[in-house]
């Protein structure tokens, strides 16, 4: 589906800018975050389109894990904000 930015985000779920959302409401998606050190690894998270409108898509999280959890504290600890750069993709 390719790269989006939240423009909020907590650990239960997030707002999903996308310019022309292709997702509908019940899809589930994996959503992936790079890590800020450089490597090439991403923290993936699931999560599920709650809702959909003409600047993107409310996501719930499906699954919560401390590797997320950290990643998510570190961030916005670090930014100061809650816009992340994200790549996303289709859940099987």
């Amino acid at each position: 589906l390719g790269h989006a930015f939240t423009r909020n985000i907590n650990s239960f779920g997030a707002f999903i800018e996308l310019p022309k959302p292709e997702l509908a409401t019940n899809d589930f998606i994996k959503i992936y975050f790079p890590h800020k050190d450089g490597t090439p690894s991403c923290v993936v998270q699931k999560g599920m389109v709650m809702h959909c409108n003409k600047e993107g898509v409310g996501v719930i999280f499906a699954t919560d894990t401390e590797e997320f959890r950290s990643m998510l504290r570190q961030e916005m600890t670090q930014a100061g904000t809650t816009a992340m750069g994200i790549r996303l993709g289709l859940a099987n």
